[in-house]
């Protein structure tokens, strides 16, 4: 399986890149759009969410083999993914990328992956991706 951790950097230079409050409340609007909504709706299917987006804590990827991605976390300019393997991973990366170079320009995300087993999944995997991600 593989660990995702997107992370959108630089958020407070892009949020308060203007003086203009309309333009800040965009900006931090399309910072939520893009490590939420947009997350959402870059995951490869069959996914972890229900048709309104919120996450179904009975559908594991550990559990259905067919399954290809589970949202864990989406929140505060982070999300974390776990998907079946590098493929869609990939896909998901590309996805994701596009979609915030075309609707959020000049905001940067940086995406990490780990190959992890399920077992590991604890602190010790979580420390190593957020030593990764910040290299």
């Amino acid at each position: 399986m593989v660990l995702c951790i997107v992370d959108a950097t630089g958020i407070q230079d892009y949020i308060f890149g203007s003086n203009r409050l309309q333009e800040n409340l965009g900006a931090s609007f399309l910072v939520a759009q893009a490590t939420g909504s947009w997350v959402k709706e870059c995951l490869p299917r069959p996914h972890n969410l229900t048709p309104d987006g919120q996450v179904d804590p009975d559908r594991r990827l550990e559990a259905d083999e067919k399954q290809k991605s589970e949202l864990l976390y989406s929140g505060g300019g982070n999300a974390v993914v776990l998907l079946r393997d590098d493929s869609p991973a990939r896909a998901f990366a590309g996805a994701l990328s596009r979609k915030v170079l075309s609707e959020a320009p000049g905001l940067e995300l940086a995406i990490y992956f780990e190959e992890v087993e399920f077992a590991e999944l604890n602190a010790t995997v979580m420390s190593r991706v957020q030593e990764g991600l910040a290299a």
